[in-house]
């Protein structure tokens, strides 16, 4: 019997390794990979690394344990002995880099190989461990979904649904562990019986609710989160501080403002006379429109796509990238220009590109030395632009007849632009395309009755504007912008009708909403730009030059006229709320010039005493060309007067390390006396440069490493809606579940009183007291374990006063004999359930019994058995 018991101590050891130590440690690597999208600690690269030290941790510790040892004194030696070997690896490394590696690495095993040690122990030792790790897990899962700055179906479903099938199944696998005290050689099959069936239904019911519950949960917690007013934005705020534009923009009732200066740009757009005339900046499009949640989005797959959205700060200084093909995509020949524009950047991500519709071209530049404190970053861009695009296309001319006659002739020409025979079929249905759905009826019926008697397309968009300038019969404006339009008191209805029908205020998306279904309605291709609206501030001084704040983040709509391309066409009326700018317009920064000698690679070796690094180059630009080398280069570089930057900040050459992709530029009148001959090889013109070369910046890249893009979003065919609202609804749902898990015992007592009181015979019912004595026995700490009914009955007699003995040997006979019991007996069967209660409550205290009872995991533990 011995040898048994110990044979079975050593299967649950062994099942509690494989059923619990290794689901949570795939856990562990979960949460690790969903932290690593947050902090930098646990970098993306490196959670594969930090879960084996982990799991290493736990296998240790399962091991360790195996035997009688102390935690408390186990542990600390352990501690200590880490601790040690860190203190060793601080002090006795050599070179700052060796040192600043190894005891980072160390530190981070460290951390992760005691924490896999703590988690194993608890799972081996500790009865209740495994549901106070559950809850702390779901706990993490809850605060990394709160880090995201857009959260999505997918990502909610990625982040919680693994954690409750976790949680689920540590409760079940912990007591059926526990409770399965088969000597017999099934232990292993019953183990896998039973957490196989519960691992397959489990998944199997909450993918048949995920599966046909999903559109109505986008809906319906779209509609709930439109109920709160949860302010929109069409910017977000990244982990630097830096702005970007959302890649998506939903209808709301409540639109944040903010009037940070993100940029300062100069447009070189001109008319004839010398006067400026500004540019809208495109970022990108919004083509695809979801009816549920009343977002509009881009898409990857948009057909003639001339959109050119470069990474800035990929691109090394003064290198440049340039995509010819966009301008085939974008179908103009008529009345074209090329324009240059600079943008100079103070709290726009580095990552951002903006410019005129169409942008091909693009060039890094470095800021003058004077304006480095305001402007972090900046690049040049060129556009193929369409002459007959302009700000003043959208905005009313007034008085200036320059305007009116540049507008006139503008109108004159589009006109005529009404032959869409050459252009693709995919083109023109991917662009007119409107949801098939009766509010978009009511919205075609509207263009039609506000275009009647336009003849040609140009007219159909000037009347669909006048349209929203018009007033009503009193005179004052049909139309009104408004950040806080309010939404609908109909949660389903649509918000976009609502505002074309019934309270006529909105914000640019609305705008530009209507607009685009009225023109498709029409026949007329259209889509949604975003980007910056360009306001014209100065008056005469800095020709050309235009001050971005946050509150200038705009959507409109592009029209396409055939060959003259898509053009620009704002229906946004007058914004009398917006604030105006913090400031006047400032000095212009100063333009740098062009850089002498530019270069980019990866630094192979630093000297912080004598400021000098070399990197390996397989290029580099000299007066404005580029030179390709066959074969890797190493340059010597001097740096003991650059300044060198990392994401927009300035940082002492102590912190460049080697293998840092970066790109070095100078100025130095050096490099101004190497003559170029005709036809030198770029290896040759390398060699006459000056050595060590004359560095007067340094800018170290980005890692290279792959980052959640638009381009990702966009295949992953996001939803977007209100987080604190799904939170706050997962919430609820896991509160309810979990008092209903922990008052489980009194739920399943309340079924077993209900069932016995409305029994319809009196064996079924003397079957249900008798579950209910041996449940309420089991819970009070009474376990039948491998007794039998009799054995069972004589050890309850032993500790409690109950003649259980006799009751059990009535309830045998009318359960297993043919002859009736006769009515003195069947009078102990059903007077022996009061008389039990009233026992028990005698002999247990009211507290033992209530903290008793308050263990679901017990009862789960009872309804696994089959001694009942």
């Amino acid at each position: 019997m011995d040898n048994q018991l110990a044979s079975l101590k050593i299967k649950k050891h062994l099942a509690k390794v494989l059923f619990l130590i290794v689901p949570t440690w795939l856990v562990c690597f979960f949460i690790l990979w969903q932290t690593g999208k947050y902090f930098s600690v646990i970098m993306e690269s490196q959670y594969l690394m930090q879960s084996i030290f982990i799991g290493l941790g736990m296998l240790g510790s399962a091991l360790f344990y195996a035997f009688r040892f102390r935690f408390v004194t186990t542990f600390s030696v352990l501690v200590i002995g880490l601790y040690l070997i860190y203190w060793s690896i601080d002090k006795f490394s050599y070179g700052e880099f060796d040192a600043y590696f190894f005891s980072v690495q160390f530190f981070v095993f460290s951390i992760m190989f005691s924490l896999g040690w703590f988690l194993s122990w608890g799972f081996i030792r500790k009865e209740k461990f495994p549901i106070i790790i559950s809850v702390l897990f779901f706990v993490i899962s809850i605060f990394l979904i709160a880090k995201q700055k857009d959260i999505t179906v997918n990502s909610l479903l990625q982040a919680f649904v693994p954690l409750i099938l976790f949680i689920l199944y540590i409760f079940y696998a912990v007591q059926l562990i526990a409770q399965n005290k088969d000597l017999s050689q099934s232990f292993w099959a019953y183990l896998l019986r039973r957490l196989g069936l519960f691992i397959l239904f489990s998944f199997l019911i909450i993918g048949i609710v995920l599966w046909s519950l999903r559109s109505e949960i986008i809906a319906k917690v779209s509609e709930f989160g439109s109920g709160v007013q949860a302010k929109e934005s069409m910017l977000k705020k990244n982990k630097d501080g830096s702005f970007s534009l959302k890649d998506y923009t939903k209808l709301s009732g409540n639109l944040g403002r903010d009037n940070q200066l993100l940029f300062v740009a100069k447009i070189n757009n001109f008319f004839e006379d010398g006067q400026p005339n500004p540019l809208y900046l495109t970022s990108f499009y919004y083509s695809k429109y979801d009816t549920a949640s009343e977002t509009f989005e881009p898409d990857s797959l948009i057909p003639q796509n001339d959109l050119f959205r470069p990474n800035p700060s990929k691109i090394g200084l003064y290198f440049t990238e340039t995509d010819s093909s966009v301008l085939k995509q974008a179908l103009k020949d008529k009345f074209t220009k090329v324009i240059d524009i600079e943008v100079y950047k103070t709290i726009l991500s580095p990552n951002e590109f903006v410019a005129p519709i169409t942008s091909y071209f693009i060039q890094p530049i470095t800021v003058d030395q004077n304006n480095k404190e305001q402007y972090k970053s900046a690049y040049r861009a060129k556009s193929l632009v369409s002459e007959l695009n302009s700000a003043y296309f959208v905005y009313n001319p007034g008085s200036v007849q320059a305007l009116k006659q540049f507008q006139e002739m503008r109108y004159e020409q589009l006109r005529t632009a009404n032959d869409f025979s050459g252009i693709s079929k995919e083109f023109i249905d991917y662009y007119t395309s409107v949801p098939e759905n009766e509010r978009f009826e009511e919205i075609a019926n509207l263009a039609k009755e506000t275009t009647k008697g336009a003849s040609n397309n140009l007219d159909k968009v000037v009347a669909i504007r006048d349209y929203f300038l018009s007033k009503d019969e009193n005179g004052k404006p049909l139309f009104k912008y408004s950040d806080n339009p309010g939404v609908p008191d109909i949660p389903s209805a649509s918000k976009l009708n609502y505002f074309l029908f019934e309270n006529r205020k909105g914000y640019c998306a609305y705008y530009a909403g209507a607009t685009l279904f009225m023109l498709r309605s029409l026949g007329i291709p259209s889509r949604i730009a975003a980007g910056f609206l360009t306001q014209d501030r100065n008056s005469g001084h800095n020709k050309g030059w235009y001050w971005f704040y946050a509150d200038q983040a705009h959507a409109w709509v592009q029209v396409y006229f055939p060959g003259y391309g898509w053009l620009d066409f704002d229906t946004t009326v007058g914004n009398d709320e917006a604030q105006k700018a913090p400031q006047p317009d400032g000095t212009p920064p100063n333009t740098p010039g062009n850089a002498i000698w530019a270069v980019e690679g990866l630094i192979t070796e630093v000297d912080t005493i004598q400021k000098f690094a070399k990197i390996k180059t397989s290029k580099f630009i000299f007066k404005d060309k580029l030179y390709v080398l066959s074969e890797l280069e190493t340059i010597n570089m001097d740096l003991s007067v650059a300044s060198i930057g990392k994401d927009s900040i300035n940082i002492p050459i102590a912190q460049l390390k080697i293998g840092d992709s970066a790109t070095a530029i100078s100025f130095a009148e050096a490099f101004k006396k190497v003559q170029i001959v005709n036809s030198e090889s770029s290896k040759n013109l390398l060699q006459s440069f000056p050595k060590p070369a004359p560095v007067d910046e340094l800018q170290i890249k980005k890692n290279i490493k792959d980052e959640i893009s638009s381009k990702v979003k966009a295949e992953e065919n996001t939803n977007v809606f209100s987080w604190k609202k799904w939170l706050t609804i997962i919430g609820i749902i896991m509160v309810i579940l979990l008092i209903l898990f922990v008052c489980l015992s009194f739920i399943y007592k309340i079924y077993l009183n209900f069932r016995a009181k409305y029994s319809k015979t009196f064996p079924e019912k003397a079957y249900w007291n008798f579950t209910f004595v041996q449940f309420y026995l089991h819970q009070m700490g009474f376990e039948r374990i491998q007794n039998t009914a009799w054995d069972f009955a004589k050890e309850i007699d032993g500790k409690l006063p109950l003649n259980y003995n006799q009751y059990i040997q009535y309830y045998l006979k009318l359960k297993y004999a043919n002859e009736a019991l006769k009515p003195e007996e069947q009078d102990i069967l059903q007077q022996f359930k009061p008389h039990f209660i009233k026992i028990v409550n005698q002999t247990i205290p009211a507290k033992k019994r209530m903290m008793r009872m308050f263990n679901p995991i017990r009862t789960l533990g009872f309804l696994s058995t089959k001694n009942h």
